[in-house]
């Protein structure tokens, strides 16, 4: 009935390290990866139609802020940033 998002482990989501594009000789720009995976898994949460669920435990940066943020509903606890 619901989506829930939650990570593993002691963080919901660390953030990417973007210097990994920046050697990759088949990456154009370094956040090519935002249009190809980031925008179209946004685009696919948002119009579900069934309400989502962040299940945030420890530290949301990056694009899993986001991913948190675009979220209906959140829930976290004291270790939340």
């Amino acid at each position: 009935r619901v989506i829930v998002l939650r990570g593993t482990g002691r963080a919901f989501c660390v953030g990417q390290d973007l210097r990994e594009h920046l050697d990759a000789p088949t990456t154009k720009a370094p956040l090519d990866t935002v249009s190809k995976h980031y925008n179209p898994l946004v685009t696919a949460l948002a119009e579900l139609p069934k309400p989502v669920v962040a299940a945030v435990r420890g530290a949301a940066a990056g694009a899993g802020a986001g991913l948190a943020f675009l979220a209906d509903f959140r829930i976290g606890g004291p270790s939340t940033s």
